[in-house]
């Protein structure tokens, strides 16, 4: 956390904590303007001289500890995106008296390119590349009618399971981890309140545990149904422009589970074969796994195309000879009973779980863990399905990151992930993390 030079009695330093407590008074109005980092300026203001079109982010002010503890609160109209106005406010806190709150909005966060935020990626260390994590936009920026929610969901054949659907609908998602969560949430209190399922006359919470693994089943058949059929389908074009951006980085994390970060790493045309080493070698015929140090690319959360065999990992072959046709052995190995390495769980504790119950998945997660100087993420909400992912930078040793933002910066999704950000940067001040963010169509992928 770094402080304006400004004079001193106006200025006061500002950090994030899990709750928060209101203050009796507004004491801290006379402390001006709070600089976090470089590109955040938080501002206290009087409540009274709120201005409604004015206000960004919310946050309460907590008692004076040498600190101001802050946390978010969303005073904005969830329809019309305006401040609620402050008795409209006060009210929703279920507070008497709009004296009681000391209001604070955050300026705007610059958006800087891709190529700016390689630049100053060089300035932060020079000695190594920097490390990617790949969320689910990577595949978005591909083809939203594919590797979206909402594509995977109408992929399902939803015949036998109308109740699920409810729940979508009732959750407003299309999000299967979400409704995976809620269905295992749900079976946890059947359970303790020992419910009956009236149309099966069995246990409710054995339902609702074999809805979700229903639903981790149909997305694991969703994605393969709805990825491309083969290498082929991809345009050389479009993995050319992707692998130029993978060349500004040392080590690849993803988080995805299809093929197209696997595709343009093999694709000879990329020129990216055996530059990212993912650990498998040829054994007794099959690309098994082994647990080599300092790997290049690793899947975290498992892909399509990694199987649990005999005890052993194995990686399904490219043969360029035969198409590059993955697809069709995947789904050949499903329809035999075997599931790919799959990470999909509903809370992140389940997700940990999972992680750690598989040498690889647990290498890897140690590997992300012990990552050092600059991170890029590209396509992460940093939603709560991201908070294991969010807890393991917090122990890693990484000291700047630039996050992509697609679209318009200041969209309610955007914010989201500005907010998830700066706490993340606010929880580790102590070791001066930083954040950034880049517009996420200046990389140029696909």
């Amino acid at each position: 956390m770094r402080e304006s030079g400004r004079p001193a009695e106006k200025w006061c330093r500002a950090r994030f904590l899990s709750s928060y407590h209101i203050s009796p008074s507004p004491k801290f109005q006379k402390c001006g303007r709070v600089f976090v980092d470089s590109q955040i300026a938080i501002e206290i203001i009087s409540p009274l001289a709120v201005a409604s079109a004015q206000i960004k982010s919310i946050f309460l002010v907590g008692d004076w500890r040498g600190e101001a503890e802050l946390q978010y609160v969303s005073g904005l109209h969830s329809t019309t995106g305006r401040f609620l106005g402050v008795s409209n406010f006060t009210k929703s806190l279920g507070l008497a008296a709009p004296t009681s709150v000391v209001l604070i909005s955050c300026a705007s966060v610059n958006c800087i390119s891709f190529q700016e935020a390689l630049d100053r990626a060089k300035e932060v260390t020079s000695q190594n590349q920097p490390t990617l994590l790949l969320g689910n936009g990577f595949g978005m920026a591909y083809d939203p009618n594919i590797f979206s929610y909402q594509a995977l969901f109408n992929s399902v054949d939803w015949s036998r399971t109308e109740r699920i659907q409810q729940v979508f609908a009732h959750l407003r998602t299309w999000d299967f981890e979400l409704a995976i969560r809620q269905l295992d949430i749900a079976a946890n209190v059947a359970d303790i309140y020992g419910l009956i399922d009236s149309a099966t006359g069995t246990k409710a919470s054995g339902v609702l545990r074999d809805d979700a693994y229903f639903l981790k089943d149909a997305l694991i058949r969703a994605v393969e149904q709805r990825h491309p059929a083969h290498i082929f389908e991809v345009p050389a074009n479009r993995l050319l422009r992707t692998a130029k951006f993978l060349r500004n980085f040392g080590q690849l994390f993803t988080l995805n589970y299809d093929l197209l970060l696997y595709w343009t790493l093999v694709q000879p045309a990329s020129g990216l074969t055996g530059y990212f080493k993912d650990g498998f070698r040829t054994v007794e015929g099959a690309l098994e796994w082994t647990a080599f140090p300092n790997l290049g690319v690793m899947y975290l959360h498992g892909a399509l195309h990694l199987f649990q065999q005999n005890g052993r990992l194995e990686k399904i072959k490219y043969y360029q000879a035969e198409g590059g046709r993955l697809i069709q052995q995947i789904a050949e190995r499903i329809a035999n009973g075997h599931a790919p390495l799959f990470v999909c769980a509903g809370s992140n504790q389940q997700k940990l779980t999972h992680i750690q119950s598989s040498v690889y998945l647990r290498h890897c997660f140690r590997s992300f863990e012990s990552s050092t100087g600059v991170l890029f993420i590209y396509g992460l909400s940093l939603g709560g399905p991201d908070q294991h992912i969010l807890d393991a930078i917090s122990r890693s040793s990484i000291k700047h990151i630039f996050i992509s933002l697609y679209g318009a910066p200041n969209s309610p999704g955007n914010q989201a992930i500005q907010q998830k950000a700066q706490a993340l940067a606010h929880t580790n001040s102590y070791r001066n993390l930083s954040v950034d963010f880049y517009d996420a169509s200046s990389a140029e992928l696909w």
